[in-house]
């Protein structure tokens, strides 16, 4: 019998499978999940790091790339010193490497107030990487770190990335494909 306004639902029974019943599981973590994000006190006013970006976003060689980091939340931690390492293609230094530590070079990040380094309550460090050191298919790490004791200051330690990168690229080359490239005969070059 059906009431006006209501809806009839009807319960269907289900043939379980053996095993876990991972939707129960599921629906009781998240639960857990959902609750434990609700009610912790103090996460939004944990301190952010700076924002960190370079210019252009994909670079091509013989360009200049810019690298930002703007501070917005607490005072930036004095002179910072912008670390890069250069990788060339096929010569890969991964994390492990006993190379990855040793091969960073050094220049300073500029955040004078003369080049509009404050804006709206926030500090600008910049510094930029020459165009020298842009050649095509090379990746180029960085990361920021305090000139007063080294410590890497930005990803942070909480980051799963240790530095930032980009890598630099110019596009696919032209191609032309020929039978006989030195076949004296056009139809084959």
């Amino acid at each position: 019998m059906s009431h006006p306004g209501r809806s009839r639902v009807r319960a269907r029974r289900q043939r379980r499978a053996s095993g876990r019943n991972l939707n129960t599981l599921h629906g009781w973590s998240d639960t857990l999940f959902v609750a434990c994000l609700f009610f912790s006190p103090g996460v939004s006013a944990w301190a952010k790091g700076p924002e960190v970006r370079h210019e252009p976003q994909q670079p091509k060689s013989a360009e200049v790339v810019r690298i930002t980091a703007r501070f917005t939340n607490f005072s930036a931690p004095g002179d910072l010193v912008l670390q890069y390492q250069v990788i060339d293609p096929g010569k890969y230094i991964a994390l492990g490497d006993r190379e990855f530590e040793k091969s960073w070079a050094a220049t300073k990040m500029d955040g004078s107030e003369q080049k509009g380094a404050k804006t709206a309550g926030a500090s600008l460090f910049t510094a930029e990487l020459p165009a020298s050191i842009q050649k095509h298919r090379r990746l180029v790490r960085y990361r920021i770190v305090s000139a007063r004791d080294n410590k890497i200051i930005a990803p942070g330690p909480d980051d799963a990335q240790p530095n930032f990168a980009y890598f630099v690229y110019d596009g696919v080359p032209a191609w032309k494909g020929a039978i006989n490239p030195k076949s004296p005969d056009p139809k084959l070059r």
